[in-house]
Formats: structure tokens, sequence, C-alpha cells
């Protein structure tokens, strides 16, 4: 029995440490763009799934990132509605050596919505389907 709980608990441990793992979206020797899932509950109890990212300027100089920025929900392109082309283009300024991170209290590009998890009439059906972010250009 007490095999059987060391076991479980070593796995819980291996999820929670697994839920919080960054993937790298896109990188060089000068910047590294990284998503990750996060839960985050609202002020009236709902839980709700989001991607944040982190970009980490790996210089010692200030860079600025541009970059195509599109999320698709049910594979419908949200953001490409928004207009022409150039209205996808986001940037990021940071510092040398900075690391910019997103969390539950972030807004816009930092958080990025998925989906419910909380089942409720006023709820958002759809799901992030894709998040791409290419066309990357740096400035030093």
């Amino acid at each position: 029995m007490k095999n059987y709980i060391s076991l479980l608990g070593f796995l819980l441990l291996s999820f929670a440490l697994k839920a919080q793992t960054w993937e790298i979206i896109a990188s060089d020797e000068d910047y590294k763009i990284e998503k990750q899932h996060i839960v985050c509950r609202s002020n009236q109890g709902f839980e709700y799934d989001y991607i944040v990212l982190r970009f980490t300027n790996l210089t010692s100089q200030n860079v600025s990132l541009s970059f195509n920025f599109e999320e698709w929900y049910n594979d419908v392109c949200k953001s490409c509605q928004e207009g022409t082309d150039e209205s996808r283009i986001r940037s990021v300024q940071l510092a040398p050596n900075e690391v910019l991170e997103g969390d539950c209290n972030s807004r816009g590009l930092m958080k990025i919505f998925h989906h419910s998890i909380t089942v409720h009439p006023n709820a958002f059906v759809g799901k992030l389907t894709d998040l791409v972010i290419n066309k990357i250009v740096i400035t030093k």
C-alpha cells in the first residue's frame, strides 16, 4: 500500500511539472518565443484555459521583435478578419537579456484565450485550433 501511495504521488508530481513546461515556438541566437497552457479563474469563479507567451532577449542589446500573429478558432482565422496583413503584425520591445512572460493577469498578446473549462450559458464555445507566429523580424 505504501508503494502504491508513493507511486501515485510521483505520478501526480510528474503531471504537475509537465503541465508547467514551456514549448518553444520560435528561436534563434538573439531571441526565444515560447508558449504554455495555464488555467485562470475569473472573478465569477469560471475557469478558462489560456496560452501565455514568454519572450526572451538572448542578447546584451535592446531588441524589437515584429511578427505575424494569427489566432485560429474552430479552424477560422479570427485575427485575419481584422483587415489587411499589416493588422496582424505585432511587436514586442525587450531590454538586454529581458524575459517578458504572460500570466493570468496579462492582457492582449501575452494571454490568448484557448477554451472555456467551466460550462455555462454565456461561455464562448469556440476553441483555439491554431496559433501562428511567423515572419519574425528582429531589430537591434
